[in-house]
């Protein structure tokens, strides 16, 4: 995103803001990855001064087609914001607190650590400051049965709330405790309450064979 610089003029409360990004330019710049093989593919978007900027270059995989406004790109663990942006509207709203115990949205059988009397919230999930080891809940099953075997046997790597370390099973636990309260699965949730507001309305949790024509290759070197 452009940064606006500012300079000051004669008149004390003047400024001058500095010219907006020129798409020209940034697709120059993308164009110049893409053949110097930085990149195979790039996309760039940008807002500023209430205008929407995209500029895209390259293609999506090797002799595959160019990149257009339909190309998808994995985003990786950005799309942890956006469970993050969920429960932020959530409380904004009044559904929920940050000082919610996680405990009351869980499955009986998924029990979460306390320490020192302390039991872990909504909030110390959100910030990564429960404690929680940093391991994924993969593996085959529902979402429930995944952090399940993810917390098993799990112990706090120190006191929740006293300081921050990031956690992914924290992240996948609230996840299902936001998906059990909207009583949807949780990437329909993000999809009806964080992207389609910001008209954005093709995400999905997972490859999904029907749409990998318009897949962009990964940047690891398996092409993922």
């Amino acid at each position: 995103m452009a940064l606006a610089l500012m300079s000051l003029l004669a008149h004390p409360c003047a400024a001058q803001v500095a010219p907006a990004l020129d798409p020209v330019a940034v697709r120059a710049a993308l164009v110049a990855r893409v053949n110097d093989g930085t990149f195979r593919g790039v996309a760039a978007g940008w807002a500023e001064r209430d205008a929407v900027s995209t500029v895209i270059a390259g293609v999506t995989r090797q002799h595959g087609a160019a990149i257009d406004t339909q190309a998808r790109f994995e985003i990786g663990e950005i799309a942890e914001l956006f469970t993050i942006a969920l429960l932020a509207k959530l409380v904004v709203r009044g559904d929920m607190s940050l000082d919610d115990l996680a405990q009351k949205f869980l499955p009986t059988d998924i029990r979460l650590p306390h320490r020192l009397g302390r039991a872990i919230t909504l909030g110390d999930l959100a910030f990564h400051r429960a404690g929680l080891p940093d391991v994924r809940s993969s593996g085959a099953g529902s979402p429930a049965e995944r952090v399940a075997r993810g917390i098993r046997g799990a112990t706090l790597r120190y006191d929740i709330g006293s300081r921050f370390a990031y956690s992914q099973l924290g992240i996948d636990i609230l996840g299902l405790a936001l998906a059990r309260h909207l009583r949807m699965p949780l990437a329909t949730a993000i999809q009806l309450r964080v992207l389609s507001p910001l008209s954005i309305p093709d995400f999905a949790p997972a490859f999904e064979p029907r749409l990998a024509a318009r897949d962009a290759t990964g940047h690891r070197p398996d092409g993922t």
